[in-house]
C-alpha cells in the first residue's frame, strides 16, 4: 500500500476530514535536467490526483494557447 492509500483509508473513516494535500520537491546533488521540480497531490476518499511541476507548466501553456504551432513560431 502506498502512502496515498494510507491517507485515503484515513479519509474514508474520518467524520471531519474531506481531503489531504501534499506538496513535494525533487532535488538532486548534481546538475541534471530531470533532477529538480516538484509535484502536488490531492487525496480524497475516492480519488488520488497529482501533477508534477512540468505537467502544470504544460497545462498553463495549453490554457494560454502557447503550445499551438503558430504560437511556437512567434
Amino acid at each position: 500500500m502506498s502512502w496515498e492509500g494510507i491517507f485515503q483509508d484515513i479519509l474514508r473513516r474520518s467524520k471531519t476530514l474531506r481531503y489531504v494535500t501534499a506538496v513535494s520537491a525533487f532535488t538532486c546533488s548534481r546538475m541534471r535536467p530531470d533532477g529538480f521540480g516538484g509535484m502536488a497531490v490531492l487525496i480524497t476518499p475516492t480519488a488520488v490526483v497529482g501533477k508534477s511541476t512540468s505537467h502544470i507548466i504544460e497545462d498553463f501553456l495549453a490554457e494560454a494557447h502557447l503550445d499551438e504551432p503558430a504560437a511556437l513560431a512567434a
